[in-house]
């Protein structure tokens, strides 16, 4: 049962099947019980076999006392009753991460697999001296039915903009089509000589286009997008106060 768990815990998907299966199991097994007693009845031993094994059952149930059944009795309870308990927590848990993995638990604010969120993002910027009420984005349509947040703040020639996703998966295609639209007339191999590769899979991007400095960055289900006419450095800033780039 535990090598079952550790297998179908990486796939909680398929929690209904192995609840599927182990209830096949138990009705094979009592399958298994009426066929025995059904061929029993259908080839009855020889007259001579059947005393002795009814001597023999007769003997078995004169040394079992009283004492003896009940103690049986209890240790058997308190066996099946462990059994289930165990199985029990077995399909409760399995259900618990299926649904973590769907969803997930909502505790006021999105929170994301690398800590940050918009409002965070909001609050750095304030602190930096940023304007932020109603500042527009500018890829807001990519995936727009995937994305949950924003957050935008501008300060001079300088812009910074925030993306929250629904997941992971999407901001790696947000990152390339962000990408793609600020350096549309570069060959492919121009790009990959701008691009890092960070940790976890995550990407950052950085090219200077008509003297303006441009950023794009990815990490967990969240993307950035800043440019500048000065530098990166104050992007730079903002990136390791909200987390994204650490020491």
């Amino acid at each position: 049962m535990l090598a079952e768990y550790a297998a179908i815990s990486n796939h909680p998907d398929k929690v209904k099947f192995a609840f599927i299966g182990n209830v096949i199991l138990v009705f094979v097994n009592i399958g298994l019980v009426f066929a025995g007693r059904f061929y029993r009845e259908n080839h009855p031993l020889d007259e001579m076999t059947a005393d002795i094994l009814e001597e023999k059952r007769a003997e078995e149930k004169h040394e079992d006392s009283k004492r003896n059944r009940t103690k049986y009795i209890i240790v058997y309870a308190v066996v099946g009753a462990f059994f289930f308990s165990i199985l029990l927590g077995y399909h409760l848990g399995i259900a618990n991460v299926s649904s973590d993995l769907r969803g997930g638990s909502d505790h006021g604010q999105t929170m994301h697999s690398n800590g940050i969120s918009h409002s965070d993002v909001n609050t750095v910027l304030v602190q930096q001296g940023f304007e932020t009420a109603n500042i527009p984005t500018t890829y807001w349509f990519y995936d727009e039915n995937k994305l949950t947040n924003v957050c935008a703040g501008v300060k001079e020639d300088t812009k910074f903009e925030f993306y929250e996703y629904m997941d992971g998966e999407t901001t790696d295609g947000v990152y390339n089509s962000i990408v793609y639209d600020i350096t549309q007339d570069m060959e492919f191999d121009q790009r990959v000589e701008h691009e890092t590769k960070l940790p976890d899979g995550n990407k950052m991007f950085t090219v200077i286009i008509d003297s303006v400095y441009h950023l794009v960055m990815y990490q967990g289900d969240t993307v950035v997008y800043a440019y500048s006419s000065k530098s990166l450095d104050e992007i730079n800033d903002i990136l390791a106060r909200i987390g994204y780039l650490r020491g």
